[in-house]
């Protein structure tokens, strides 16, 4: 006899549901059915379509309910079934699409119109969708859960895993962004409504004897379809806001390397002279980052006003700026370092006065340089070794040092754990030249690798090549910039790929609804398009971390440096 399941809570029903009680079972699916298609609708953003992924999920976690082993945990564990049906139902919808396409032509399209009630419902639900698919998903799906799950924010909590106070300031910034984006919706389809001159010029030529105002309709007409399209362009140019922001991303955060590097080379500048040349060099980098700023939001402004460029002069101004941006930074750069050598020999020559520090160095290790090796081992490595190449009074360096330890800091510096030098290997590596699981610097090689030229499985750069890259220039499986080329996803200001694409400028077999879809849900996409005030929290901590270690190896190494023990 099955047992009653009236009057029992959600856990307790959970609980019977997965021994095997179908009664148990139904009210579950009766109680979480909203939130359960309210996921696949935020990733589908189909209502028809949510309903099949969630019966598809119900099923599925009945089928597999002996692997669950929580029942407090049923609504996250179905909601996540639910996540992973919407997405092969998207993906196999992306395959029908192009089958739907070849046969089109040859079948007779049904003209039997909507009923009133059901167009205008359709219509309904497809304003809700353009509205919420322009919030990010994580604040889409918190909202489509909330008020298709009995407003209970405990409820969605559960669903997805959060705490109650993350879900309520979710719910908060949604609902403020769901305000912009229904202004921006209304202010765009008003606009695009109004009639234009087509509509003045057809009346005219509608009238009798008025032969020269048919003529000016028909050039009216012309005009309009030429305004469609240049609004067109502009979308496209919204398309590619992934790209835009990649290239900001990419090459801003190839100036980390460079910044430290120019930070050390400034404080250990044995001349006045060479000194001010650095600040200089660092005044100049900065108003050329600030241009490179204001450039693209300039660019910015253009493509989303109502005269935009179109796609292919978009295209080659965007890549142009990045492109002039990395060569005159090189440039710059390229003169500094002649500069500073050329000042420090004339220097030596005038016999100018050495820098209090510089003076300091040369007197007390300028011929065996600068070294620190800690006594505690791990495994016959130090903890930390120190090694800097002796130099002589123009601060030249006379031989690298080579640093090999847990924590390695030198000239050239082998780390197991971390190492920051000019060559630096190690788990975590910063430098000019660095490589590891995690490096930072101006041309690195890593598993995550950022800087100017990044080459990694996960790679964010002035010039990014990777599986996954995001930068100026982005190349690799999936790739998100500037210019875009991936094997097998592309989104940017131009995107080239053998798979899906979207941007200004595309190059792809593959540019339909559900392939720009499937490129909006992509993890990299969201970066690149997540300026929100929590990404740019998460962006700024990164970057905290970054120099917080650098910071605490500096001090570490300058406290080691002023000991008299060597190795």
């Amino acid at each position: 006899m099955t047992p009653t399941v009236k009057n029992v809570g959600v856990h307790e029903l959970g609980g019977l549901a997965l021994s095997g009680d179908q009664a148990a079972f139904g009210q579950l699916v009766g109680h979480y059915s909203g939130m359960v298609t309210g996921v696949a609708h935020s990733v589908l953003g189909d209502f028809a379509r949510s309903e099949d992924a969630g019966q598809e999920a119900f099923l599925e976690a009945w089928k597999k309910r002996d692997t669950l082993r929580d029942p407090a945990k049923f609504a996250s564990w179905v909601c996540s079934i639910a996540r992973h049906r919407a997405l092969d139902i998207a993906r196999k919808s992306k395959r029908r699409e192009e089958h739907f396409d070849a046969t089109l032509d040859t079948e007779s399209p049904d003209t039997d119109p909507l009923p009133v009630d059901a167009l205008a419902q359709e219509e309904e639900r497809q304003l809700v969708w353009a509205t919420l698919d322009g919030l990010p998903e994580k604040y889409r799906e918190t909202m489509v859960l909330y008020y298709r799950g009995e407003q209970s924010v405990a409820m969605v909590a559960e669903s997805i895993g959060e705490s109650e106070a993350a879900v309520r300031q979710r719910l908060t910034r949604g609902r403020q962004m769901l305000r912009n984006e229904v202004q921006r919706l209304v202010e765009s389809t008003l606009k695009g409504t109004a009639p234009t001159a087509a509509f003045t010029a057809c009346v005219m030529g509608a009238m009798p004897g008025n032969a020269s105002a048919a003529i000016a309709a028909t050039a009216a007409i012309s005009s309009t379809k030429t305004s469609g399209a240049a609004t067109a362009g502009k979308l496209a140019g919204g398309a590619a806001g992934a790209g835009l922001s990649g290239a900001v991303l990419g090459t801003l955060g190839g100036l980390l390397g460079g910044g430290i590097g120019t930070y050390f080379t400034h404080r250990n500048a044995p001349y006045a002279s060479q000194k001010r040349s650095i600040v200089r060099f660092t005044i100049v980098t900065l108003l050329l980052i600030g241009g490179f700023i204001a450039a693209l939001s300039y660019l910015v402004a253009i493509q989303t006003s109502d005269s935009p460029f179109d796609d292919t002069t978009y295209a080659l101004f965007l890549l142009s700026l990045i492109v002039g941006f990395q060569l005159l930074l090189m440039g710059v750069v390229i003169l500094m370092l002649r500069q500073y050598r050329r000042l420090g020999e004339a220097a030596k020559l005038a016999g100018d006065e050495l820098e209090p520090r510089a003076a300091a160095f040369q007197q007390s290790r300028s011929c065996c340089g600068r070294s620190w090796s800690s006594e505690r081992r791990l495994l016959g490595r130090p903890l930390l070794d120190i090694q800097f190449s002796p130099r002589d009074a123009g601060g030249i360096a006379l031989r690298p040092g080579v640093a090999r330890g847990w924590i390695a800091i030198g000239d050239v510096a082998y780390g197991w754990f971390f190492a920051m030098g000019n060559k630096s290997i190690a788990a975590i590596a910063i430098g000019n030249r660095p490589i590891g699981i995690v490096s930072v610097g101006a041309m690195s090689i890593g598993v995550i690798s950022m800087g100017g030229l990044t080459i990694g499985l996960i790679s964010l750069g002035g010039l990014a090549v990777g599986w996954w890259s995001l930068g100026g220039f982005a190349l690799g499986g999936h790739a998100v910039g500037g210019a875009a080329f991936g094997i097998k996803m592309a989104a940017g200001g131009a995107a080239a790929s053998m798979g899906s694409a979207k941007g200004a400028t595309v190059f792809s077999d593959d540019t339909s609804e559900a392939a720009v879809a499937t490129i909006n849900q992509h993890w990299l996409t969201k970066i690149a398009e997540g300026y929100t005030p929590d990404f740019a929290f998460q962006i700024s901590l990164l970057v905290a971390t970054i120099l917080v270690v650098v910071a605490v190896v500096t001090r570490i190494t300058l406290s080691k440096l002023q000991t008299p023990s060597h190795r």
